[in-house]
Parts: structure tokens; C-alpha cells; sequence
């Protein structure tokens, strides 16, 4: 599954999401273009942003050792596991995508 942002798109592979970063905007907003690989299990929470007509939304991954929940638009923008997204077809996109990864993290963590 991908999604495809303003600055960056994100692919989960079951146990695994890529962060990847190319072109000019990507560059421009952030120290790490490139791809960044993160295991599932160093995922401890997803943040969702939905965007608006006037400002763009993002999702963010918080991940051990890395970041600390809670971030507003502007540390989003700045954070290498972050990718800002526009209403319309990108949002449902990152949705989706936020939607699978909670899905896998709770059948993960399920006693039994």
C-alpha cells in the first residue's frame, strides 16, 4: 500500500513502512531526503491531521527513541517521519494507509 504526499509518499509492507523524499519540495523542508525505513513494531502511535481547504494535513509516526507526540503542522513539516498531505485524493489516500498500519498494530498487540 502507498500513499503519495506534498513532500513525501509512504508505503507499508506488512511489518514495515518507507518513508521516501524526492525533488525540490522535499529537499527544501527537510535535512533527510531520501528514504527512511521503519520496522512496525518502533511505530508507538500515528498522527492524523485532516486537511482543509486552507491548510494542508499530515501524517505523522512517532517513533521510539526518535520524536514526542503531539506536534502541531509547523513540527510536522520539520519531523523526517511526517508527510503532509492535501484535501481531496491524497487525504482518503493517507486514510487508508493510517487505517491498515492501526489495523496491524492492534492485531499485533491482541492478547491471544
Amino acid at each position: 500500500m502507498k500513499a503519495h504526499g506534498s513532500n513525501g509518499q509512504v508505503s507499508f509492507e506488512g511489518n514495515r513502512l518507507i518513508v521516501q523524499r524526492k525533488g525540490i519540495l522535499a529537499a527544501m523542508s527537510h535535512e533527510t531526503a531520501g528514504e527512511q525505513s521503519l520496522p512496525l513494531a518502533r511505530i508507538q502511535a500515528v498522527e492524523f491531521q485532516s486537511a482543509s481547504l486552507f491548510r494542508s494535513g499530515y501524517i505523522r509516526f512517532v517513533v521510539e527513541g526518535e520524536n514526542q507526540p503531539g506536534a502541531n503542522l509547523w513540527q510536522a513539516t520539520r519531523d523526517p517521519f511526517a508527510v503532509m498531505f492535501k484535501l481531496g485524493r491524497q487525504q482518503r489516500a493517507f486514510k487508508e494507509l493510517r487505517d491498515a498500519i492501526e489495523k496491524r498494530r492492534s492485531k499485533k498487540y491482541r492478547p491471544g
